[in-house]
């Protein structure tokens, strides 16, 4: 009876069963993303234990990196290394692969997005010949000289009109005078020394005619005799006196200007399709044109 039991103990014994779980080989990358010379972190695990640099092996893209790399695992089969993602290397999804001494290998992908597009801005975007334009680019080639043509709308001529240099981030300003052409849509092109062009487009208006003070108060000539104004820009007054042109300084008006005019009596001031209602005495009004 001792016997049977002894067989029966053996017999299940040897039917034990256990599971042993073979950890994942992987690879994680830090950061998975970015331009061609990112410095990446590369965290393994399930590598063989202990597994010396000797031997090992990785690849970018299925090609040994300049200089080449190696690692050594920990006794947990763990390792932590970093790469250079190749300079020059363009867009799209590349294989990093990592295999140690023992040829157990695992992979992961480091993605290089497309460059986004070279844009160009004016600003502003119309005015008259002899304006100042302001025209700032993005994205262009880091570092690099640019240069600004105007295309002018009618006789089609093309002329250098400004030149500069693009920041580290390929990002870059260049003010411009608009040169002598007739009203239009022109053409504005930023280019930079390695071939990256955006066009924009400016249009050319006509300039503002020149309205002196004696033809503004045509309508009104035997009402208004004089006429004040403050020039913001010199912090002067000036003065236009019928009677008086030897010590009169102010001559033209300026739309958006505020003038002071002596009127004898009411009135209305027409000028084009405006008019301008004066009583008598001193009006203050906004000139419109």
């Amino acid at each position: 009876m001792a016997f049977a039991n002894l067989a029966a103990f053996v017999a299940a014994a040897d039917a034990a069963t256990g599971t042993f779980t073979v950890p994942a080989r992987t690879i994680t990358l830090s950061p998975a993303t970015g331009p061609a010379g990112t410095t990446v972190t590369v965290t393994g695990a399930g590598f063989s234990a202990f597994a010396v640099a000797a031997g090992s092996n990785v690849t970018f893209n299925a090609a040994a990196l300049v200089p080449p790399v190696t690692f050594a695992t920990a006794g947990d089969g763990s390792f932590t290394s970093s790469i250079v993602v190749p300079v020059g290397t363009a867009a799209g999804t590349y294989a990093v692969a990592y295999t140690d001494a023992n040829a157990n290998a695992a992979a992961a992908n480091f993605v290089i997005p497309a460059a986004p597009p070279a844009t160009a801005v004016l600003s502003p975007a119309t005015g008259a010949v002899g304006s100042s334009v302001t025209i700032t680019g993005a994205n262009f080639g880091a570092l690099r000289t640019v240069s600004v043509t105007f295309r002018t709308p009618v006789a089609a001529v093309v002329s250098v009109v400004g030149t500069g240099t693009t920041d580290s981030a390929g990002n870059c300003s260049v003010t411009f005078t608009v040169p002598t052409t007739e009203p239009g849509f022109a053409t504005v092109t930023l280019t930079d020394a390695a071939g990256t062009a955006r066009a924009v487009t400016y249009t050319v208006t006509q300039a503002a005619a020149v309205v002196t003070v004696a033809n503004a108060l045509s309508s009104v000539s035997t009402n208004v005799p004089t006429v004040w104004t403050f020039n913001a820009a010199t912090q002067a007054w000036q003065l236009w006196d019928k009677n008086a042109p030897a010590v009169s300084d102010l001559a033209n008006m300026t739309v958006g200007q505020g003038y002071w005019m002596q009127s004898a009596a009411d009135c209305t001031l027409t000028f084009g399709l405006r008019t301008y209602a004066l009583k008598a005495g001193w009006n203050l009004i906004g000139w419109l044109g």
